[in-house]
């Protein structure tokens, strides 16, 4: 799904999901739920994903 397509089933206007997306501005958690809902992923996987790459990153720093 394209970022305008996201935005349009979210109503969060494209320059806010651009700036979440590229990490320039953190997420609410009501607007990460309903964007994970929207493009059919689970939210707790997204995140136990997300830890586990930054565990997986930050132990191949030391």
């Amino acid at each position: 799904m394209s970022m305008q397509g996201i935005s349009e089933r979210t109503n969060i206007g494209i320059g806010s999901l651009s700036r979440y997306v590229n990490g320039k501005r953190d997420i609410p958690a009501p607007l990460f739920a309903l964007i994970c809902k929207e493009v059919g992923l689970d939210p707790g996987e997204v995140l136990r994903n997300a830890i586990e790459e930054f565990t997986r990153a930050d132990s191949g720093s030391k």
